[in-house]
């Protein structure tokens, strides 16, 4: 994967992240109890693509996640090593 394509897949990414934070925000009446579970989809969605954006730039820094079961994890990890993410 080039720089050039994983900028292409970030850009498209973060537009997905920003429509799913749109519809969180955009919410001013009190919500029930089928659009409490709803939000729960649009904030796994948003996890989904934070994940999707650091395995990719991962992959282009040519840095290796092992498939096992605790993938999520060392993906993590892997972003915090490489300086893609941090602590406050």
């Amino acid at each position: 994967m080039n720089k050039e394509r994983v900028k292409l897949y970030y850009a498209a990414e973060i537009e997905k992240l920003d429509n799913v934070v749109r519809l969180i925000v955009d919410r001013k009446t009190k919500v029930n109890t089928l659009e409490i579970a709803g939000l729960g989809v649009y904030l796994h969605n948003f996890y989904n693509g934070i994940e999707n954006v650091l395995k990719r730039v991962l992959e282009y820094k040519k840095i290796k996640i092992k498939n096992t079961q605790f993938w999520h994890k060392q993906l993590l990890l892997s972003a915090f090593k490489a300086n893609l993410i941090g602590v406050h």
